[in-house]
């Protein structure tokens, strides 16, 4: 078993976690300076949001529930992003974390079997 590979990746795969949902939460509008509401032009079940582009970024049907399911455990816990990373937020995104290490691992061929 190589396990500098194996510590090597696991470090690159928590930063790049971090990093990626970090990203994802900007996107609507959950920042280090607070959450933002989203843009007047949302209607019904999209919401959009300024992310400093042309146009603005938007979300609708499930990605709307997670968000402000995501918001309510936020302000439950009295958390800003992305100081602590709880696990009810790292919840939220474990299934594209998942993949992305699954990438990860068939890209640097790890064997974590032997």
């Amino acid at each position: 078993m190589n396990k500098t590979a194996i510590k090597n990746f696991a470090i690159w795969a928590r930063n790049k976690l971090i990093a990626d949902v970090s990203y994802d939460a900007r996107l609507i509008g959950i920042t280090e300076d607070g959450i933002a509401k989203p843009l007047p032009q949302s209607f019904g079940g999209t919401q959009f949001f300024d992310i400093g582009t042309a146009e603005p970024y938007s979300i609708s049907g499930e990605a709307v529930r997670q968000r402000d399911k995501l918001i309510e455990v936020i302000q439950q816990k009295e958390l800003r992003w992305p100081r602590h990373v709880s696990a009810a937020k790292t919840t939220i995104v474990i299934t594209i974390a998942m993949r992305k290490c699954e990438m990860a691992i068939d890209l640097f061929n790890i064997d974590l079997v032997t």
